[in-house]
């Protein structure tokens, strides 16, 4: 299913060590109409991942084990997962933090603590600047692969 910025095209994997945390991700989003799977550990994310099919992923950053980070990392060496965004999600709200998360590649993140009603709205921000910069980045390609233009 191709990602929009409509809650009811999101297949979600959410990835989150603290197990109320990943409920309550879960049940929000449920609610508003997402299809979700969620899991806690690094490893069962990725297995997760390859199984489920997301087209959209919620990654806490601060995990025992495999963190975040390294999650991130392993996912996105997955070509079949270049039109997935990662979206991070983060109780790190320093201006620092912020800039190694987009300069770590992450697609967008989400600060902790936050209100079920306003997590669907942050999430989909997330997703139409996602698709822009897909937009974007498919036309300049287009332009420079053409030697007419």
């Amino acid at each position: 299913m191709e990602l929009t910025p409509a809650i009811e095209s999101w297949r979600v994997v959410a990835i989150e060590d603290e197990l109320d945390n990943l409920d309550l991700l879960m049940t929000s989003l449920k609610m508003y109409g997402a299809t979700i799977a969620g899991a806690s550990t690094g490893t069962e994310a990725i297995d997760l991942v390859d199984s489920f099919k997301p087209n959209l992923i919620l990654l806490d950053l601060s995990m025992p084990g495999i963190d975040g980070w390294q999650i991130h990392r392993a996912l996105r060496t997955k070509t079949e997962l270049d039109d997935v965004p990662i979206i991070a999600v983060t109780a790190l709200v320093m201006p620092s933090d912020q800039i190694r998360i987009r300069e770590a590649g992450f697609d967008g993140y989400i600060t902790k603590p936050y209100r079920i009603h306003e997590l669907p709205p942050k999430i989909a921000k997330c997703v139409v600047q996602f698709i822009a910069r897909k937009a974007e980045a498919s036309v300049t390609h287009r332009v420079a692969d053409d030697p007419t233009e």
